[in-house]
């Protein structure tokens, strides 16, 4: 394969790379469906129109749990550069590993409901939800900014990348399991209702075990 060749090959890759972040931001139903649908096939006819490997989704997740570190260090004048040598490996092995935790949870729950799906187009999907905190960047400027209000749109801000994030999540599952919208958003609140659950059954072992003794 020449150069040429090699060249023209990850132009588009890069090309198909940035089209999916985009469609994702701005055009998520469309975007998740579509990556859903490829990676459902045995074989993509279109390697063009492949879906994001996985690689592609790990590199978005740990970038994704690099903004906070690094924007609150960039920007806070009394930051400790000599812990970012530390600190920056943490955040990103931290990001995946919860990335990746999440994924498990969900297909695990899904399977138990009888639900089957690609354990990697569930990972892409999840992880190019995560896309909308790129903004956090942009949205520190306002917290260390003179501006008199910067505090104050600095917190919706935030809020709104959350909700975001949290609505192209639930987009995400349910494309990824093809589920109706309010399925999907069950789905994802079944881990803490499982959790809030299981406390309640310890907290009542402990009170028994009290009063026995």
């Amino acid at each position: 394969m020449t150069n040429s060749i090699k060249s023209k090959l990850l132009l588009q890759e890069v090309g198909q790379f940035v089209d999916v972040c985009y469609g994702v931001l701005f055009n998520p139903v469309d975007t998740f469906q579509k990556q859903t649908e490829e990676y459902n096939k045995a074989n993509s006819v279109n390697e063009f129109n492949k879906p994001m490997g996985l690689l592609s989704a790990t590199l978005i997740v740990a970038f994704i749990s690099l903004m906070a570190p690094l924007t609150n260090d960039a920007l806070t004048q009394e930051a400790n550069y000599a812990w970012l040598p530390l600190t920056l490996p943490v955040s990103a092995i931290m990001g995946i590993v919860s990335w990746v935790t999440m994924a498990a949870i969900i297909a695990a729950l899904a399977f138990i409901f009888q639900r089957s799906s690609n354990i990697k187009s569930l990972l892409v999907c999840t992880a190019l939800a995560t896309l909308p905190w790129l903004f956090l960047g942009p949205l520190s400027l306002l917290k260390f900014s003179i501006f008199p209000a910067g505090q104050i749109l600095f917190t919706f801000g935030l809020l709104g990348v959350w909700l975001w994030s949290v609505c192209l999540f639930c987009l995400a599952v349910t494309k990824a399991y093809q589920l109706p919208l309010l399925n999907g958003i069950l789905l994802l609140f079944m881990p803490f209702a499982f959790t809030g659950i299981f406390f309640a059954w310890f907290s009542g072992f402990i009170q028994n075990m009290i009063y026995l003794f």
